[in-house]
């Protein structure tokens, strides 16, 4: 176990503890396979509750178990067996625990895979001008013109570029509650709408959270490779089934889910966008057609009349971006639906 693994331990032991005393009376902490606390030890128990003490402030101990205490005193300990520490919480604990779960939550290891490439992407960025700037104080495009992670931009619309816009100063305000930046500013580019992101780089402390983060998504994509190819593997060791039962992808109506492979989407229930995937997958006849804009509002709206149709146009486009970019961050497809201003179509692999 890592140190801040025994930490968690300890700490959540120290927790239930507490639910589980009376009144009036002290929290014990037993070293037992329930609480975890068994496989670190008595003596490594003892040494993080001394920091928890000490350093931190937040607990005192009053009691420890007989078998630690001949081990420190060296003397014959004539009172009777004593299996557990007791220890005193005091009031600073909470607002202690409260923030050491905030820093917990944050952790690479903790992230999500794409909240862990927001911070990616960035210091890959930081990293690419440091190698030419040689000073700490550099700037990185806000919207850059290479896009390094498709989930993060899975489609070009005004609203992807807003969104990743808003991925990228995540990632930079992540990097400064590290200590790693400082000084961040953004800088306008004179009219064309997106900027700049100044900042100082802690070059050290950067250094060391670079070989972190490599480290932590290659972790990552061989974690999910590794899955991948097990499935695969027990997929072909499987039956083929001579009638497949379900297409590649289906919209369940009753719960406004949309099915693709394996994946599932959640879609919120009357709008436009859903009664467009809707109607796309309502058979398999509609899966395989390619569908010119002014049908799509037919069979939606049950209207021909003109200006009713060019109303409904605008929303075409918007619409199948926005289910686009939904199905690309739920799923990490991006080719589901084809389409342009005029037509619509799903991609011929998910039918």
């Amino acid at each position: 176990m890592t140190y801040e693994e025994k930490l968690a331990t300890i700490v959540t032991a120290i927790v239930e503890a507490r639910k589980a005393t009376r009144k009036g009376h002290y929290p014990k902490l037993y070293l037992t396979s329930d609480n975890g606390l068994n496989k670190i030890g008595v003596s490594e128990v003892y040494d993080i509750l001394l920091q928890l003490r000490d350093d931190e402030k937040v607990i005192h101990i009053k009691e420890l178990p007989t078998e630690l205490k001949r081990k420190l005193d060296r003397t014959v300990v004539l009172e009777p067996d004593r299996d557990n520490f007791v220890i005193v919480i005091r009031g600073a604990f909470d607002g202690w625990y409260s923030a050491y779960l905030l820093k917990t939550k944050s952790r690479l290891e903790n992230l999500t895979y794409i909240n862990l490439v927001k911070i990616y992407d960035v210091v890959l960025d930081i990293n690419d001008k440091l190698q030419i700037s040689k000073t700490p104080e550099i700037f990185i495009n806000q919207l850059p013109n290479l896009v390094k992670f498709q989930i993060l931009f899975p489609v070009d619309s005004v609203g992807t570029r807003k969104a990743y816009e808003g991925y990228r100063w995540e990632g930079v305000r992540y990097l400064e509650k590290e200590g790693i930046l400082a000084n961040l500013r953004h800088t306008d580019d004179a009219g064309f709408g997106y900027g700049y992101i100044e900042m100082w780089v802690d070059v050290p402390k950067f250094e060391a959270f670079l070989k972190q983060i490599e480290g932590e998504y290659i972790k990552r994509n061989k974690a999910a490779s590794k899955e991948s190819k097990q499935k695969e593997v027990e997929s072909k060791a499987q039956p083929v089934p001579e009638v497949q039962s379900q297409p590649n992808s289906h919209y369940d109506e009753r719960t406004s889910t949309l099915h693709i492979r394996q994946e599932k989407v959640k879609l919120r229930k009357n709008a436009f966008n859903t009664s467009v995937i809707a109607l796309l997958t309502k058979s398999s006849q509609n899966m395989k057609k390619d569908w010119c804009w002014d049908e799509v509002i037919q069979k939606l709206e049950g209207t021909d009349d003109e200006s009713t149709l060019q109303e409904f146009k605008k929303k075409f486009r918007p619409a199948c971006d926005g289910l686009a970019k939904i199905i690309a961050l739920k799923t990490g497809i991006t080719d589901y639906l084809i389409y342009d201003n005029n037509n619509v179509r799903i991609n011929p692999t998910y039918q």
